[in-house]
């Protein structure tokens, strides 16, 4: 329920009276407002409050994310990233350990590009190892 008192008053129109006066004149005295809600009522505005949460949860968790991934920034960040886990790798590749490093990396890049990444390395060594093989069939 709400409690109040409105007082209006209405003038002649503005032209009638050489614009003295406003032509609509209100005050509206709000003594106490209390609300009152049934049970249902309550139900309903606690699903709302919900399904807000839910919205919030889902735009925060998955939908920034994605549209962070994007930035220019990240992307930057995330190919420095591929770069030295790749250079890394290589060395691993040839006996020469970076494992603290490497985990470090690994725990940073998602499996997708990890696997990505580590294919493209042993398909560089296998072409490494093959021109080599070639160059020395050339030198006989």
């Amino acid at each position: 329920p709400l409690n109040c008192q409105a007082k209006l008053k209405i003038a002649k129109t503005a032209q009638e009276q050489d614009f003295e006066e406003t032509v609509l004149a209100t005050d509206i005295d709000f003594e106490d407002i209390y609300l009152n809600i049934n049970r249902n009522q309550y139900s309903d505005l606690l699903d709302v409050l919900e399904w807000k949460f839910a919205y919030t949860a889902i735009l925060n968790e998955h939908v920034r994310l994605r549209l962070a991934t994007f930035k220019w920034e990240v992307i930057k960040e995330n190919l420095n990233r591929y770069k030295e886990y790749r250079e890394i790798y290589l060395q691993e590749l040839n006996h020469h350990k970076n494992e603290k490093r490497a985990q470090e990396l690994e725990k940073q890049i998602d499996l997708f590009n990890l696997i990505y990444i580590r294919r493209t390395a042993q398909i560089q060594i296998n072409i490494q190892l093959f021109s080599f093989k070639i160059n020395l069939l050339c030198l006989i």
